[in-house]
């Protein structure tokens, strides 16, 4: 129906430029109109020019939709039973989630910050100290534990090396990154091989290689056989460190913050050392935007799944807007909610960190804390901004949440909780919630849907991990071992992003798992 009143629109607006037009032409030509000619000009021709325009317009929007959205929605069913180099166990690959942490308004860990946001707390309000061009006040997400830590321990600022102090959103940031970065690192620690777990040191379990490792009567060592090195190279893992920062960020600052950050993590490079670590790698430039880390960690999850290795994933994200400058850049590029702009972003802060192991680790079944699988995340962009005027399409982020439930089905009796970083403007919520509506039934909009943006605001390039880590923590609190969570980023105006996350089946003994790397515990934050 609304594509007959469209066409309709259309129709009355070239008749009557069409209209107009003619009967103009004819008083100033004083030409003789035959029934033919009015017929033709002011009957057919709009016509024509309609279904012509209209046809145009169809063609135009066929060639403009994105494929990706489709081909998600029309994935089969996916098997984990399928053949690893399959494409369809290629698209449900998934990998270990050790370990999490946060600091952001909501709390200053990961637990804390999810029993925050279930308890209806507090939303961002006026900020003492922040206003815009107009002198109001600035509505904020300030995290108060960074203003009283920096009043208190004046050591914490960030100096570089001429002496002149960092900017105040990388002086917060860094802040934040104090509470994240120690669980992160214990998890690590724990990863180290030890006696006790055989280590890295252990020798090989098969009896073909054992006579050749036995020493000589002479006392002098056997040679290493080759079976033997190819197996303590293949046990030997590589740690990547990714860090994303504000590309708005200048050089120095971000040099200066990478620089502070090494220093402080001389942790991994004894675990790189212990473990005869291949590579500690550090990947430190900004993404070109928050959600294109998202793209590297699925070609990252992808490879891992076509070239099984003992790698890890180290991710760190921080940002701040709780800043003078930092506002007044928000106000220029129209992007600060204000009394006369209530579709802006309200400035937030934060910071977050995951551990991911790729599957070639055994399966830690025994270990203190429930064993999460993380998929590869779905990606997917909007034809049309969710910013623009009128009703914002949920088409787009309803196929990402099918294609979720398909690859990670919840049980009927435990739905899944949608942990989205949507926050207080019209259409992201609305375009969240009829969206689980229309592809998650079963999960309830008042309890199984939680919007971090709502009470922590923008957290700029830390958003899409803090969402994760957060959907980390509801899982490990739920008690069916059935239980998912979706993790939803769709705060930019274009792209959508949805991670499944599950726990993991009860762990299987093979010959594989005999040969990979021991796992100890993690710590979770």
């Amino acid at each position: 129906m609304t594509q007959v009143w469209k066409v309709a629109g259309m129709w009355l607006v070239i008749a009557a430029v069409i209209w107009l037009f003619s009967i103009w032409q004819w008083q100033t030509t004083d030409a003789t109109v035959a029934d033919r000619d009015i017929v033709m000009q002011l009957l057919v021709l709009p016509v024509m020019l309609t279904v012509a325009l209209w046809l145009t317009l169809r063609g135009v929007q066929r060639l403009r939709k994105s494929p990706a959205p489709a081909a998600d929605r029309a994935a089969p069913t996916v098997s984990l039973d399928e053949q690893p180099g399959s494409e369809a166990a290629l698209r449900a690959a998934t990998t270990w989630l050790l370990a999490s942490a946060v600091s952001l308004r909501a709390g200053s860990d990961a637990d804390a910050a999810w029993a925050t946001l279930q308890s209806n707390p507090p939303r961002p309000g006026p900020d003492a100290t922040l206003f815009d061009l107009d002198g109001m006040p600035v509505f904020a997400a300030r995290v108060e534990q960074v203003d009283e830590l920096l009043a208190s321990e004046p050591d914490a600022v960030l100096s570089h090396p001429d002496g002149r102090a960092a900017s105040v959103a990388v002086q917060r940031a860094w802040v934040l990154m104090q509470s994240v970065l120690p669980p992160l690192l214990d998890a690590v620690s724990r990863l180290i091989p030890d006696e006790t777990h055989g280590g890295s040191s252990r020798e090989p379990e098969d009896d073909a290689a054992a006579p050749s490792m036995r020493a000589h009567l002479s006392g002098v060592a056997a040679p290493v056989s080759a079976q033997h090195l190819a197996i303590q190279e293949a046990r030997r893992p590589t740690l990547t460190v990714r860090l994303a920062l504000p590309a708005r960020w200048s050089v120095e600052d971000q040099a200066l913050f990478v620089q502070a950050l090494r220093g402080q993590c001389g942790v991994l490079l004894d675990w790189a050392e212990a473990t005869h670590a291949r590579a500690l790698r550090w990947q430190t430039t900004p993404p070109e935007s928050v959600d294109a880390v998202w793209h590297e960690v699925d070609q990252t999850l992808a490879r891992w799944h076509r070239d099984p290795a003992p790698e890890l994933l180290l991710m760190l994200a921080v940002d701040s807007a709780i800043d003078a400058d930092e506002i007044d850049g928000l106000q220029a590029r129209g992007e600060l909610f204000t009394a006369h702009h209530q579709q802006g972003r309200i400035p937030g802060e934060g910071a977050a960190g995951l551990l991911l192991a790729s599957p070639m680790w055994p399966q830690p079944g025994a270990l203190d804390v429930p064993a999460i699988l993380l998929g590869r995340p779905l990606l997917a962009r909007r034809d049309k901004s969710a910013d623009a005027v009128g009703r914002a399409s949920t088409a787009t982020l309803q196929a990402l949440l099918e294609a979720a439930a398909t690859r990670s089905p919840a049980p009927a009796d435990a739905p899944p909780v949608v942990v989205a970083d949507a926050d207080h403007r019209g259409s992201r919520a609305a375009e969240l919630f009829e969206s689980v509506q229309d592809a998650l039934p079963a999960v309830d909009a008042a309890t199984g849907v939680v919007r971090l943006g709502e009470v922590c605001g923008d957290l700029g390039a830390a958003r899409g991990v803090a969402t994760i880590a957060l959907a980390h923590a509801a899982l490990r609190q739920q008690a069916s071992p059935d239980a998912t969570t979706y993790a939803v980023l769709m705060q930019d105006s274009h792209e959508r992003v949805v991670v499944p996350l599950r726990h993991a089946p009860p762990p299987v003994t093979s010959d594989a798992n005999a040969d990979a790397p021991p796992l100890s515990a993690p710590a979770t934050a």
